[in-house]
């Protein structure tokens, strides 16, 4: 047998392949060892299935080939993704960060109702206003840094997220299978849609993805700090968003549980020590941005989960994440989601997602952005399918010995096989797994011999134990017959009618695992292509058209407002701009980044507890004409400069516009889906 057609034919029947810790600290501790090459190949011949005839790709390979390759590959996508964003999502994308920020470091700008009774920390939106000093000082401080600044920032805590779920999916189910879930990660269309936006659910998904990272689980070594540093970004994520406590409430219990004695008493210090530490930390910010000692965190349950307040700004049935929230979010990944979920034997993060998505249903007030920290729990699972289906079906065993020696072994998420009587939710060799190898090895109780010419490698223990075939010895059988039948020397027991149809069978065989590994590759390139489409073109179409209009009327307004006068201080007192948009429809000061009047329909809810209580907003849309005319006729304020409203709002104000003299000066597009107040475009008249 040729050397290429071994490397075809036989490198697919390989199992047991160790993985690349395990094989890492075998090389820096025999590296004269010959037989580690061969191992090596076992590990990379799964990875050019990857890289070169999945992805097709040799610079994807160099930019997996290490850690902080992989990291500067990540930046790169995520600072494109931040500055490919042109849209507008949810409100507190700017009025619950940015806008807070520019508050604080230019005492310009407006707070919303939130902050005002003290249901938001100051710790996220502080990022920003660090940001904002820091532009500020240097003399940077113009308005494209002050709008791409931001999102840029988040772009580098969202690749950081990235990396720590292939660090996560690796530490759970291997490298092969945190190659597919990262892959999957940078395919979905939602996470690329708000990961660099400045949400805080952006930044709480980036906090919960690194603490599963650090969290100890069972069947691993835990490296001094690990813990300390679970507890520190899982309490971090809590001061971000507090809902964010749902998850950890679970996996906490549970470690507790797991923890007996002295360890028990371990992990409580730990817990309390760390904990208290950072949410006394964010108290104190508070403490200096509020002006007072208040426990924002209380306020906030107090308010959405106690009070039911949330469901001010909208109710959505108990099934809507199931049926529309999860549906929506996952896309072109439901089907590997679901089948990835179903394959992989190891459930602890869908336990995490069920419950994260079964305590959120309970709550009146709904979003989308909500299910954003359980999508990379998802795509874990996305990776366990896709990997499962690039493996080969598993060889047919030959005799009872690789049988009974088989049964010992159970498979993981990766499609590996690793020892089944470890009760651990890893499913990769653990740590102390790959260190009892590697001491055994370096103390002779099993070594690896190798003999050249035509002669078998094998794997000779001690003390009797069994001996399975490796892959070396299949190939070297193989060749051994090969060459036999080929020079017709040799102890060959059949006859040469046997020998000829041993050779026919053996070139058959081969040819039919090349044509099901072609089969196979070309199965799953059309898979990844089909899940890049249908998350590519949604990305696009969300992130650089729909609602688009509410961003580019900004961009207006402030070329308007710079081209009205030779000053910004001079424009700052002359113009005054209203907008008749639904509440928050558009950024506010921190996108125009100019001192000048602004006003808006508020839409606060019912804090004083009046009785029939409308809000600004719903007091406008009952009646405009009277709104106006209540406003600005009947009173001695004058008319703003600019109006800004949606085209299906024009017919019912259009006699304040001309009695005010007011012209159509500017008209944008935001939407083919215009709904209710929203129209599909976004207009402005000036005066």
């Amino acid at each position: 047998m040729t050397k290429s057609s071994k490397s075809n034919a036989t490198i697919r029947r390989r199992k047991n392949k160790p993985t690349a810790d395990f094989l890492s600290k075998l090389r820096k501790s025999h590296p004269n060892k010959p037989d580690l090459a061969s191992a090596t190949q076992e590990e990379n011949e799964e990875e050019m299935f990857f890289y070169k005839e999945v992805l097709q790709s040799s610079v994807i390979e160099k930019i997996m080939s290490s850690d902080k390759t992989i990291f500067l590959g990540l930046l790169v996508i995520r600072l494109v993704n931040a500055m490919l964003i042109q849209t507008w999502f949810v409100p507190d994308e700017f009025w619950q960060s940015v806008e807070v920020a520019h508050k604080m470091i230019f005492d310009y700008g407006y707070l919303t109702w939130e902050w005002k009774v003290g249901i938001r920390s100051y710790a996220y939106p502080l990022l920003f206003a660090t940001l904002y000093k820091l532009l500020e000082v240097v003399g940077l401080d113009n308005r494209l840094l002050m709008i791409r600044g931001p999102r840029l920032l988040q772009g580098v805590f969202a690749s950081t997220g990235d990396l720590y779920l292939f660090f996560l999916s690796r530490r759970l189910a291997g490298r092969d299978v945190a190659k597919w879930t990262l892959l999957c990660q940078l395919l979905s269309w939602f996470t690329g849609y708000c990961c660099t936006r400045t949400l805080s659910n952006s930044m709480e998904t980036v906090l919960v993805t690194a603490a599963l990272y650090y969290f100890p689980w069972p069947g691993h070594v835990q490296p001094k700090g690990y813990a300390r540093r679970f507890v520190l970004l899982a309490a971090s994520s809590v001061v971000v968003r507090p809902t964010a406590a749902v998850m950890w409430v679970l996996l906490c219990s549970w470690h507790l549980q797991q923890s007996k004695g002295e360890a028990l008493w371990s992990v409580l210090r730990t817990y309390i020590t760390t904990g208290l530490t950072v949410l006394g930390i964010s108290t104190v910010i508070d403490h200096v941005w509020y002006g007072e000692w208040i426990l924002v965190h209380l306020k906030f349950l107090q308010f959405n989960v106690l009070s039911g307040g949330s469901a001010f700004y909208g109710r959505h049935p108990w099934h809507w994440y199931l049926t529309q929230g999860l549906p929506v979010v996952l896309g072109a990944h439901v089907l590997p989601f679901v089948v990835g979920a179903w394959r992989s034997k190891n459930k602890v993060l869908l336990m995490l997602l069920v419950w994260k998505v079964f305590v959120l249903s309970f709550l009146a007030h709904k979003e989308f952005r909500f299910l954003l920290p359980v999508l990379p729990l998802a795509m874990h699972y996305c990776g366990v399918y896709f990997h499962s289906i690039t493996k080969p079906p598993p060889p047919q065993k030959k005799n009872s010995s690789q049988d009974k020696s088989g049964k010992t072994l159970g498979k993981g998420d990766s499609g590996n096989e690793t020892t089944s009587t470890n009760k651990a939710v890893t499913e990769e060799p653990t740590a102390e797994m790959e260190k009892s190898s590697a001491t055994v090895e370096c103390n002779g109780m099993e070594k690896m011999v190798e003999k050249r010419e035509g002669k078998e490698n094998t794997w000779s223990k001690e003390k009797g134990d069994a001996t399975d075939l490796t892959d070396k010895e299949e190939v070297g059988k193989e060749e051994k017959l090969g060459d036999a039948i080929q020079k017709g020397e040799g102890d060959v027991p059949e006859s040469k009618t046997s020998a000829e149809t041993a050779k026919e069978t053996l070139k058959s065989s081969e040819k039919e695992e090349d044509v099901a590994h072609r089969r196979r590759a070309r199965k799953v390139r059309f898979l990844v292509l089909l899940l890049a489409t249908f998350n590519i073109l949604p990305l696009l179409y969300f992130s650089l058209i729909h609602q688009r209009g509410t961003i580019d009327v900004m961009n207006y307004l402030h070329e308007a407002i710079t081209k009205s006068s030779r000053s910004l201080q001079h424009a700052a007192n002359s113009t005054d701009i209203l907008y008749l948009t639904p509440c928050h429809s558009t950024p506010y000061y921190s996108s125009l980044h100019s001192n000048v009047s602004l006003r808006f329909l508020t839409c606060e809810p019912n804090l004083n507890h009046t009785a029939n209580y409308t809000d600004e907003a719903d007091v406008f849309y009952q009646a405009p004409g009277k709104w106006l005319k209540e406003q600005y006729q009947n009173s001695e304020r004058q008319l703003p400069t600019h109006v800004v409203y949606f085209n299906v709002l024009l017919g019912r104000i259009a006699e304040f516009l001309r009695l005010g003299g007011y012209t159509q000066c500017a008209k944008f597009f935001h939407t083919h889906v215009p709904e209710g107040r929203v129209g599909s475009h976004v207009l402005v008249s000036c005066r």
